[in-house]
């Protein structure tokens, strides 16, 4: 397995933050749950590339309809608050809580990331995690 070249990118801050590759269309085939906190999520490319996506210090984790299939339409880094406050009633089930607008607040800060997966069939998938990133395998 071998790290992709240049993954990260420095922005207006000089923040280094990871560069996503792209998944349109590619086949999303393995979800793994690992210890203590962390997942991993495996895709295929039309060009037949793998990717794997860790996810580290998992906060909350939504997984719905997967199916044998699963095609990515989009994979998105949510930073407004609007947006994270949707995907998470959606993930928790709920309506708003203290715990859910602090989870929020987080995430517009910057120190959680919140990843959304849009499926064009099968697979949706909503995370809040510390931080995440990308290997070619």
């Amino acid at each position: 397995m071998t790290t992709l070249p240049g993954l990260f990118v420095a922005d207006q801050d000089s923040i280094m933050i990871p560069k996503i590759p792209n998944l349109h269309d590619s086949l999303l085939w393995r979800i793994e749950n690992l210890e203590p906190s962390d997942a991993k999520i495996h895709f295929r490319t039309t060009e037949g590339e793998i990717y794997e996506m860790t996810l580290l210090e998992v906060k909350r984790l939504k997984c719905d309809n997967f199916l044998q299939g699963n095609i990515v339409l989009g994979l998105y880094v949510i930073d407004s608050e609007r947006k994270a406050e949707f995907l998470l009633k959606w993930i928790l089930d709920e309506d708003p809580s203290d715990y859910s607008r602090r989870l929020v607040q987080e995430i517009c800060e910057g120190s959680l990331c919140m990843i959304h997966i849009t499926p064009s069939y099968g697979c949706e998938i909503a995370c809040v995690c510390r931080s995440f990133d990308f290997r070619k395998v």
